[in-house]
């Protein structure tokens, strides 16, 4: 007896972020239908293999294990190993790992004229589970649409300090590039600045 040429089929896998698992589905198919036999399914994702061994039972097997540190489109390979009922061929499907969003939060500052005041920005995942963002000079604060300064991320947080020299209301806009690893994105507000001529220290 001949093995008939059966369809090895991986269902559509949903993307995720980096260093998410994701969710491989694998199943052999005769006209349609999952079939009952032995054998192993095995998967192949880059460097990345696993196997599931059959035995008399429907040959299907979910893959929960594998996870990304880099961003990009991943290729899942599946083969089964064939008996003397069923054989079929590699397949393959593809899904995407996608980088970790963000979110950057610019609260208002108040100073006087001529005191240096320190601008701070909070870059978070907007994801729970990761961890504080750390990334080395790809933030960006521009004061007024005029002074830019590059800065690191470190825990989440990017400073930079500023010194007006005249009073008024100016706008201070805080842009996270993104990296490898994050998504970027940015947000605007306000430096309220007081003429120290009118600042008057009371002592009581």
């Amino acid at each position: 007896m001949n093995p008939v040429e059966a369809t090895l089929v991986i269902d559509e896998v949903d993307d995720v972020y980096i260093n998410q698992t994701a969710s491989v589905h694998v199943h052999l198919q005769y006209n349609g239908v999952d079939v009952t036999d032995t054998g192993s399914i095995t998967i192949e994702i880059g460097d990345y293999t696993n196997s599931a061994t059959i035995t008399d039972a429907t040959v299907r097997s979910t893959f929960t294990d594998y996870s990304s540190e880099t961003a990009g489109t991943k290729t899942v390979t599946a083969t089964y190993s064939g008996t003397q009922y069923y054989v079929t061929s590699p397949v393959t499907e593809t899904f995407e790992v996608n980088k970790v969003p963000t979110t950057v939060t610019l609260p208002v500052v108040s100073t006087t004229t001529g005191v240096p005041v320190e601008i701070k920005a909070y870059v978070n995942p907007t994801l729970s589970g990761y961890p504080p963002v750390n990334s080395a000079g790809t933030f960006t604060f521009e004061i007024n649409g005029e002074q830019t300064v590059t800065v690191d991320v470190v825990d989440g947080v990017a400073t930079t300090t500023y010194a007006a020299t005249t009073a008024g209301e100016f706008t201070v806009t805080g842009t996270f590039a993104g990296d490898d690893y994050y998504l970027g994105d940015d947000d605007t507000n306000l430096i309220n600045v007081i003429d120290d001529r009118y600042v008057t220290d009371i002592e009581i």
